[in-house]
């Protein structure tokens, strides 16, 4: 017989791999333990990401709290970050009922559930669904009876009614911001794409959802667009300007808006507040009127989906805009002086070597817009998926989603021309960006660096702040406003190198992870990469597996145990807590170091 009332606790997967680094701040799970908190039921909270040593504490917090009931959450490559806490939970206490939410569970609820092994999971919008399941849980009721959720019925899975989205958002209670750790979240914040360099960068959402069904979105909260009053958005941005003195506003909304009356309403109230922030629009949605409206506004930088340059794949692709609409909506935001952040993405079911090149032709054309150029990733949910499902290119969902997702070719392109295309992409902003002219080190603290260069196209003398060194990055030129790729100083990939030597010296056997094309810079400069047999390269991708650099070949995980490597350096620094659970789910007793720990 259950008690009368269960112990719950809210968990906030790893996001970063030290006390210092910043992470962005998922409000799903702050909206989780709201709405329970609200409905009365007993409600702990544990972020992980600002303890140091997270699993203890999550297991000290099950005992002392006597623990009933843990949740936990989040998007699908975030599977081995969720599966530690729930098996830490059940490991602790194994009478402890699981709940995991999120797209992980949404995108595709069986092979989730596999492999997650939780006892629900919960599908689509969450607030009402975890409130009336723990409910019914706590008082023994027939919890079927619950819509959208899916549990194990002895040897198979049962997915209940689905549940309609929540019409009247303005009533869900706003993020549990005190719960995990807000105020101390906000000393680590920074915004650091494009220049901005914003500390204290607090989210908030405005709407949910998506009208639109490009192939590769999935939409968690289901694909019902709805959006909050201004006067609510407002309270709460009083709140987070007033109590947590939050210096910059991320607004996390799939699509801000495409209402012009919006757009204005926002941008009127906004600027009292004298705050910098960002928002995404579709290229749509880009007009004169807009930009005028976001300027005067204080707005930062723009969002915008852009994804390809090539006719056919954007129809592929159901973006719903023109080749045309993409040039005037980016001519438009550069002539307005606003910093714009927005991919390529290769790699679509309708791409070939000719549209690809196409793309990258056009992107060598349009420099100065600074978009960057990235392989396209398949979730469970979008349409890519299904399509990858469908045509066995992913034979084993449960098996995908435990390695993390990672990158799978569903292009017309042989594997040998999608290995050419990641090469290239990869190598060609190293060669083709425009770049910080004689960049100094200034100061590093915490893997964030004080530059000091000049700009290649007014070459004038710039100091850039808090700048993030191996991440998707730009600086602006404080004169001219064009946009600069980030260059690591010399002084740092001499740093790096000693420690490699001493490493080597020691008798350590070397894997470097990650083939980001902002780690290109360091691993084709860099003596002790180049010199050093027993430095290896290795990404999980299969398309990087075929690329060489700096006269190296890329392999797959399994060399670790062939070539005996015993010391793993992770050249991507915001992905760190999931590759380090992906490699220690394979490999335990390998030492694995943040490059940023090399230099800092």
């Amino acid at each position: 017989m259950p008690k009368e009332t269960n112990n719950h606790l809210i968990v906030m997967p790893l996001m970063r791999s030290n006390a210092n680094e910043s992470y962005i701040l998922p409000l799903g799970i702050l909206y989780i333990s709201s709405a329970m908190k609200k409905a009365g039921l007993n409600v702990e909270t544990l972020n992980l990401n600002h303890h140091t040593n997270p699993m203890a504490t999550l297991q000290k917090t099950i005992i002392k709290k006597k623990i009933d009931v843990v949740l936990s959450g989040g998007m699908s490559p975030q599977y081995s970050e969720i599966k530690q806490i729930f098996n830490i939970a059940k490991k602790t206490n194994n009478k402890i009922i699981s709940i995991c939410g999120g797209g992980i569970i949404a995108g595709d609820p069986i092979p989730a559930m596999l492999a997650l092994e939780v006892d629900y999971g919960v599908i689509g919008e969450g607030e009402e669904t975890t409130v009336e399941l723990c409910q019914y849980i706590n008082a023994a009721k027939n919890f079927t009876e619950v819509n959208g959720i899916i549990f194990k019925n002895k040897n198979d899975f049962e997915i209940t009614k689905s549940r309609r989205a929540i019409k009247k958002i303005d009533e869900i209670p706003w993020p549990d911001y005190d719960g995990f750790n807000f105020k101390e979240f906000l000393e680590v914040s920074n915004i650091g794409t494009n220049g901005l360099n914003c500390n204290r960068a607090g989210m908030i959402i405005t709407s949910r959802s998506c009208p639109f069904a490009c192939t590769f979105c999935f939409h968690t909260s289901g694909r019902t667009y709805r959006q909050r009053s201004m006067d609510e958005v407002f309270k709460e941005i009083d709140l987070l300007t007033s109590k947590y003195n939050v210096g910059f506003l991320y607004i996390s909304d799939e699509l801000f808006s495409q209402s012009i009356d919006r757009v204005d309403e926002f941008c009127r109230r906004i600027k009292a507040y004298n705050i910098p922030w960002n928002a995404s629009f579709r290229v749509d949605g880009i007009n004169d009127q807009v930009l005028q409206l976001l300027k005067n506004a204080n707005c930062a930088s723009i969002g915008i989906g852009v994804e390809s340059a090539d006719p056919s794949v954007l129809k592929s692709m159901n973006k719903r805009v023109t080749i045309e609409q993409i040039e005037n909506a980016l001519e438009k935001i550069h002539s307005a002086q606003i910093p714009v952040v927005g991919n390529f993405i290769f790699g679509d079911i309708a791409e070939t070597s000719q549209t690809a090149n196409n793309t990258i032709e056009w992107w060598k054309k349009n420099q100065r817009y600074g978009l960057f150029m990235k392989m396209i990733k398949v979730y469970p949910g979008t349409g890519l998926y299904k399509y990858a499902l469908k045509n066995n290119i992913i034979k084993n969902p449960v098996t995908f989603l435990k390695e993390g997702c990672p990158p799978i070719n569903v292009s017309k392109m042989s594997n040998k021309e999608m290995g050419e295309l990641v090469t290239k992409i990869t190598l060609l902003p190293l060669q083709e960006n425009a770049k910080i002219h004689n960049a100094t080190l200034l100061s590093i603290n915490n893997g964030k660096c004080d530059l000091q260069g000049n700009c290649q196209y007014c070459n004038q003398k710039n100091t850039w702040q808090s700048v993030s060194l191996f991440s998707l990055n730009y600086v602006t030129c404080h004169n001219c406003k064009e946009k600069l790729a980030t260059t690591v100083p010399k002084s740092i990939i001499n740093s790096i190198d000693t420690h490699l030597d001493k490493l080597i010296a020691n008798g350590n056997k070397i894997a470097l992870w990650g083939m980001a094309d902002y780690s290109m810079e360091f691993l084709t400069t860099s003596n002790s990469v180049k010199n050093n047999e027993d430095i290896y390269l290795i990404d999980l991708s299969t398309d990087k597996q075929l690329m060489h650099i700096n006269n190296k070949k890329v392999y797959a995980p399994s060399v670790i145990n062939q070539k005996n490597i015993d010391t793993i350096i992770v050249l991507v620094p915001v992905f760190y807590s999931t590759i380090k659970s992906n490699i220690e789910s394979s490999y335990p007793n390998i030492k694995i170091i943040s490059i940023i720990d090399l230099f800092n």
